[in-house]
């Protein structure tokens, strides 16, 4: 696999973590949760359940997938390794729906924290993923297995809000 090198040229003087390709990363992982958070918060208190289609993921779903998708990355962060989060409609159940959204807030600050407080050398080292990813670097790991993963399930997610409060 060539190597990717970014050239990040955007300072964020509002974060601590500007001087580093970490920190900038992990403003990334903290800006993308807060955008899934908003959404999260956008749903009605008996909505939890409720899907497009009863082949889609529902609302509780996707942030209980969400919150198995953290733990999975934190262990690799940690340099475990498992399964991939998987999860089918109806597999989460709306009564958890204030530990999983709390949860999902928690992890994510964790997510973030532990991304932002790796050296270059450790955001470069080699890991194996060999559900999807193969052999990779940890960078990517991160942008494609957990951030990547968590946007394109927010996509879903606004989808299912637009459906179910359309107007008219």
């Amino acid at each position: 696999m060539p190597e990717l090198r970014l050239d990040w040229s955007i300072e964020f003087s509002a974060n601590p973590w500007n001087s580093s390709s970490a920190g900038r990363l992990a403003l990334f992982s903290e800006t993308v949760r807060e955008s899934t958070l908003k959404r999260v918060r956008q749903v009605r208190s008996g909505d939890e359940d409720w899907r497009p289609d009863p082949r889609a993921l529902s609302f509780v779903d996707i942030v209980q997938h969400l919150v198995d998708a953290d733990v999975w990355i934190l262990k690799y962060l940690e340099g475990s390794s498992g399964l991939r989060a998987v999860i089918a409609p109806g597999d989460a159940h709306a009564s958890d729906w204030p530990f999983l959204t709390r949860e999902l807030e928690r992890l994510g600050g964790e997510r973030s924290r532990r991304i932002g407080e790796m050296a270059e050398e450790a955001l470069a080292r080699e890991v194996d993923e060999p559900q999807v990813l193969g052999r990779t670097s940890f960078w990517w790991l991160i942008v494609r297995g957990s951030l990547d993963h968590e946007i394109h399930h927010r996509g879903a997610f606004q989808l299912s809000l637009r459906l179910r409060y359309r107007s008219g």
